[in-house]
C-alpha cells in the first residue's frame, strides 16, 4: 500500500468513526462525500441542535455546496463559538 492509499484509508476510517459517534448511519460514502454540503448539514443537526431552524433552509438548486458550507461556517462562527472565522472558506473545503 502506498502513502496515498494509506491516507485515503485513514480519512475514511476517521470519517466512519465520526459518523458512528454522532449516530449517523450513512451508506455508500467515500472521501468525495467530504465535499458535499449534505454531510455537514447532518453533522450540524446532531452537534448543534439549537441551529436546526437555521439548517432547515431550502437552499434551492442555484446554491452551490461551497456557498452552503460557507453559510454553515458563518453560522458556527456567529451563533456557536462567537468568533471570527473569516479565514475558513467554503471553497477550501469543496
Amino acid at each position: 500500500m502506498n502513502q496515498a492509499e494509506a491516507q485515503y484509508r485513514e480519512i475514511l476510517h476517521t470519517l466512519d468513526k465520526l459518523l458512528t459517534n454522532l449516530g449517523l448511519m450513512l451508506e455508500d460514502y467515500d472521501v468525495e462525500y467530504l465535499t458535499q454540503a449534505d454531510l455537514y448539514i447532518e453533522i450540524y443537526k446532531v452537534m448543534f441542535p439549537v441551529l436546526e431552524p437555521a439548517l432547515n433552509v431550502n437552499f434551492g438548486e442555484d446554491i452551490s455546496d461551497q456557498e452552503i458550507i460557507q453559510y454553515l461556517i458563518n453560522l458556527l462562527a456567529k451563533d456557536i463559538i462567537k468568533m471570527d472565522l473569516d479565514h475558513i472558506k467554503g471553497i477550501g473545503i469543496v
